[in-house]
């Protein structure tokens, strides 16, 4: 599929782009966190859902496209979120493009990671 640039009142969805950051912890243990490095506007498209075994469990996943201006520091390191306080979604970065190569646009594949963050 073409890729078709957003009009901007189809940037409704406000998402917070997340960069993974590592801190040494006591021993040999790292934690990871991920803090919010830009609140960006973006249309976001469910693009499909389905179910999947995980371990003994079915998994719920489902998978989106999202569309923002062009940043220059998001990729796969990153992290998604959005929704209304109490019902926050969390995506992982699977792909990032810029389908016109202009430097206008990025198109983001993610997957959703879990609900009510």
């Amino acid at each position: 599929m073409a890729f078709e640039a957003p009009r901007i009142g189809e940037l409704r969805t406000e998402v917070e782009l997340q960069n993974k950051a590592t801190a040494a912890g006591s021993g040999s243990s790292a934690s990871s966190s991920y803090p919010v490095i830009a609140t960006v506007r973006a249309r976001c498209r469910q693009l499909y859902g389905g179910r999947i075994i995980e371990g003994a469990q079915v998994v719920e996943r489902a998978t989106h496209n999202v569309c923002i201006r062009y940043r220059a520091d998001a990729g796969t390191w990153n992290h998604l979120e959005w929704g209304p306080a109490g019902a926050r979604r969390l995506f992982r970065v699977l792909e990032v493009a810029d389908p016109e190569e202009r430097g206008r646009w990025l198109e983001i594949l993610a997957e959703e990671l879990r609900r009510n963050v």
